[in-house]
């Protein structure tokens, strides 16, 4: 009935229907005036026709005319009767019919004077859904001071201003109270009836609250989905395999770099243009295996937007068959992973960088360990040669192969600074350094070397500012950088060295133009034991250890290469803010003028055997322990000394220990410790201690004497006799 009211016309609103449905009222009654005239006609002729043909007595035909009109009468009453009740009863049934339904309704429906707004009739419906009895509606109004149905008396001003204008109403929702104050929703159509001259109104009223709920809950659905869609970075996308249209959301639209509310392309203009080229087979390799016959299917592949931004795209599609089984649709969704696969390739760096580092260390630490022992063999080499130097006059030529031996010692000694800059340890001794000197020394170096097959070009920065570090290392570093480069340039070419400062940095550039090195070369290019020289001619720890120097110095090195173009090694250093002044030249130490009384301990019976003979050559008495525990028994059993010289690496109580005993035992003796690296131990050992001092091994005799001088332990005579 809801839709029966919707679409039939209303009184008012559609006259044509309103003289439609009277002229079928009059049409009924006319058909009954017709037919009983018809039947009178007929009856007054045929039966007086009847009447002269079979009488011609006045008596007999006047006796006859009057049982004809009784005769009339009586049929044409039957006949009358019958065709008035035939109509009557189709009245009630109609009725009954319109009644059923208007109390049958589920809606409720009332019949309301249009003027007053007086409830006229009213359907079960009506009393259930507004919780009044129906004696407590018939007859009031619906307006505000009465029943007060309408929560919003504008809604019912409304209502009924469009019902006068257009005497329908349909759809209109309107907030309605019942009885016990509480509130629903209601949608409503209404039209005007008039009856008897007077306006009405018939109303439907349909609770909707039910469903404007589930519409809202729907909304906030679709808002939840919307927004967790949008949050996902999730594209959806529907193809239509009949005419190839396809409907794309607005995410999908962002995902492959096209305005919004633009025609999306049709799939094969996106295989061609967005779809990365690597990845078309595979697409639609799993696209049509799911047309094939698969229901679904899940890829990976990349797209190139028109800006050229590469995006990795995880795609799920489902296909939609008709009941023969044909495919018609293929929906599916895009999940934009390109922030997700960039994450992961920092991780795999990172993860390849900690296990690079985890690789470095474990080599450091070999490092450190092979260059300790090789500076305790090239300590016992230098003490000797020191010792027997003292003994040998200048111009001798024996004095001449012992400083030959002393000077491969220092040598030696900055290759093992290297291995220990390479294990990642701290400087032992930094000093003010401009690296314009050392690079001319390296030109120098150079000029002799390479002979007219490599070119060298300088241009250094003057004046350049100073940075603290280690000349020996940084100048090996340099050597390492230089040979490397000659070596890329078998055919010769040019070599420049270029030095540039500023209050940010101080750096110097190693550039060549040489064979160059593509991306995975470089890649690996400081990895320890990598080299792309031939078995023999390189170990794979040159640009190894340049790092490991640059780092300990806290700088930075900057590798560019590319095949064919030469190699460009930037090396960059922290500026020293105020340097000291260097110094042309070192007095030779003070010697002593009585023996200072040292107890030498270590482990190593080659330092023994080395160190105590230079030490007594200079004047001095020496006791020796190779161990920290026989030096402790030997000071606690009464050795008086003025100097212990301690190992830090030793086997049982190694240098720290034994230190820390030894000062419990003779809190003011001096000590100096003496390693063969930078042992980060040692800095905590000699903080807040001024009789604790330390000196890196291997030294000279020159060395020794002048760490015994900065620590009091010498008057301020001049051995003018020692020049090494």
């Amino acid at each position: 009935m809801f839709n029966d009211l919707r679409s039939h016309p209303t009184a008012e609103a559609h006259p044509a229907g309103l003289a439609s449905s009277r002229q079928a009222h009059r049409w009924g009654v006319a058909r009954i005036v017709l037919l009983y005239a018809g039947f009178a006609v007929l009856w007054i002729l045929l039966s007086d026709r009847m009447v002269k043909l079979l009488f011609s007595d006045p008596a007999t035909m006047m006796t006859v005319s009057s049982l004809k009109g009784l005769a009339f009468i009586l049929i044409t009453s039957v006949l009358l009767y019958a065709t008035l009740n035939r109509y009557v009863q189709g009245l009630l049934a109609s009725e009954q019919k319109f009644s059923n339904i208007f109390h049958m309704s589920p809606d409720a429906i009332d019949l309301t004077h249009l003027d007053s707004g007086r409830l006229v009739e009213l359907n079960r419906s009506y009393v259930n859904m507004f919780g009044y009895t129906r004696g407590e509606l018939i007859g009031r109004s619906t307006l505000p001071d009465d029943l007060g149905i309408w929560v919003r008396a504008e809604d019912r001003a409304q209502h009924v201003a469009e019902l006068r204008a257009h005497g329908i109403v349909v759809g209109r929702e309107a907030t309605l109270r019942r009885k016990d104050g509480s509130t629903f929703i209601a949608e409503l159509c209404s039209s005007v009836l008039e009856i008897k001259g007077e306006r009405y109104n018939l109303s439907l009223a349909r609770d909707i609250t039910a469903q404007k709920r589930a519409e809202e809950a729907l909304r906030e659905s679709n808002q939840r989905l919307e927004l967790a869609i949008a949050s996902a970075s999730l594209g959806i996308w529907d193809r239509n395999l009949v005419d190839g249209t396809e409907i794309w959301s607005d995410r999908m639209y962002a995902i492959n770099g096209i305005e919004p509310r633009a025609v999306p392309p049709l799939y094969e203009e996106w295989c061609r243009d967005i779809l990365h080229p690597e990845d078309r087979a595979a697409t639609e390799a799993a696209i049509q295996g799911a047309l094939a016959g698969e229901r679904s299917y899940d890829l990976d592949f990349r797209t190139i937007n028109r800006d050229g931004t590469i995006r990795h795209i995880k795609s799920s599609g489902h296909v939609l068959r008709d009941a023969e089984g044909r495919p018609l649709r293929i929906i599916g969704i895009n999940l934009d992973r390109t922030r997700e696969v960039e994450t992961e390739a920092r991780q795999r760096r990172l993860q390849a960088e900690l296990q690079h580092a985890e690789k470095l260390e474990s080599i450091g630490s070999l490092a450190g360990g092979v260059a300790h022992d090789m500076n305790n063999v090239l300590a016992a080499i230098m003490g000797m040669s020191s010792a027997m130097r003292t003994t040998c006059a200048d111009g001798d030529p024996q004095a001449n192969a012992l400083d030959t031996i002393i000077r491969a010692c220092t040598r030696g000694r900055d290759v093992v600074k290297s291995l220990l800059y390479f294990a990642r340890k701290d400087l032992e001794a930094a000093g003010p350094v401009n690296l314009n000197v050392i690079a001319q020394e390296m030109v120098h170096l150079l000029s002799y070397t390479t002979l007219s097959r490599v070119q060298i070009i300088t241009d250094f920065q003057e004046p350049l500012g100073w940075i603290e570090g280690d000349s020996g290392a940084l100048s090996h570093a340099l050597i390492n950088l230089c040979v490397n480069a000659v070596d890329a340039m078998p055919e010769g070419g040019s070599l420049q060295l270029s030095t540039r400062g500023d209050a940010q940095s101080v750096s110097i550039s190693i550039k060549d133009s040489g064979m160059g090195m593509n991306p995975e070369v470089m890649r690996k290019a400081i990895e320890p034991f990598f080299t792309t020289k031939p078995i023999g001619k390189g170990t794979g720890l040159g640009l190894a250890m340049v790092y490991g120097t640059v780092k300990a110095h806290k700088g930075n090195m900057e590798i560019r290469s590319q095949p064919d173009q030469g190699t460009e090694v930037v090396l960059s250093f922290p500026p020293l803010a105020a340097p000291a002044p260097m110094l042309a030249g070192e007095a030779a130490p003070a010697a002593a003028q009585g023996a200072v009384r040292i107890l030498l301990v270590d482990d190593d019976e080659l330092i023994r055997r080395s160190i105590a003979p230079m030490l007594t050559a200079l004047g001095h008495a020496v006791h020796t322990a190779e161990s920290g525990q026989e030096a402790l028994d030997r000071l606690q059993a009464g050795l008086q000394v003025d100097l212990v010289i301690l190992d830090m690496n030793m086997p049982g109580l190694n240098g720290a220990q034994t230190l820390t005993r030894l000062l419990a035992l003779r809190p003011d003796q001096i000590v100096l410790m003496a390693t063969g690296y930078s042992d980060d131990a040692i800095a905590p050992l000699l903080e807040g201690r001024p009789n604790i001092h330390s000196l890196r091994k291997p030294f000279s005799l020159k060395e020794i004497q002048s760490k015994l001088g900065t620590m009091g332990l010498l008057d301020g005579t001049r051995m003018s006799d020692l020049s090494i």
